[in-house]
């Protein structure tokens, strides 16, 4: 739905993307590493970021440039050395022009939950990935209004269906190159895995 009302060009040309993903579950400093802070076996995935810039992408284009600033808050949970950050804020600019502000944290108490806002020079977009409420309105309006989600467009949210797809054939893939040339390839599919999740982050 996003998409669709972007490509109709209903709030004009963006210029101003903020995304805020908050969550509180790692601001307990007696909590034990949760599995998706070891990298040994979640990769070096941060937060919620890499499904997040699928959407951005798939929606605004391409990221073309960024800087961004981290911090681990409780660095050492119960002799566990955590290396993926608690917190997460990134600069960056999309190829339409676009400039954003994403902001990730698992340490942010009676967080509100995701929410994605767009500004362009005729109006705004805020969705609300917690409730799946698409609010819209254009200059001159004195408010938001939801947008009504029409049901072909219901199932537009596949980040993680996509994801899953593609690691499941690049380990198909990988699992075939492995057993043809298993005399000179030293890397085993668990490996590529792990570099998948890497990359994707």
């Amino acid at each position: 739905m996003v998409k669709k009302i972007l490509a109709e060009n209903y709030i004009g040309r963006p210029h101003h993307v903020r995304l805020q993903s908050f969550t509180s579950n790692y601001l307990n400093p007696d909590a034990l590493a949760h599995w998706r802070q070891k990298i040994e076996i979640s990769g070096l995935n941060t937060l919620t970021l890499g499904i997040y810039v699928e959407v951005l992408q798939r929606w605004l284009g391409d990221i073309t440039g960024v800087f961004a600033r981290e911090k681990i808050i409780y660095p050492v949970r119960e002799g566990y050395d955590v290396i993926i950050p608690d917190l997460l804020t990134i600069l960056c600019s999309f190829e339409n022009g676009a400039e954003g502000v994403l902001e990730f944290s698992g340490i942010n108490a009676l967080a509100s939950g995701d929410r994605l806002e767009i500004y362009g020079n005729a109006g705004t977009l805020v969705y609300d990935f917690t409730s799946d409420v698409v609010q819209a309105g254009k200059l001159g309006d004195r408010a938001l209004h939801v947008i009504d989600i029409p049901p072909e467009l219901e199932g537009e949210w596949r980040v993680e269906e996509d994801f899953l797809r593609s690691s499941s054939s690049d380990l198909r893939r990988w699992s075939s190159i492995h057993a043809r040339r298993a005399g000179c390839c030293r890397f085993s599919c668990a490996q590529r895995m792990g570099t998948n999740q890497a990359l994707t982050s």
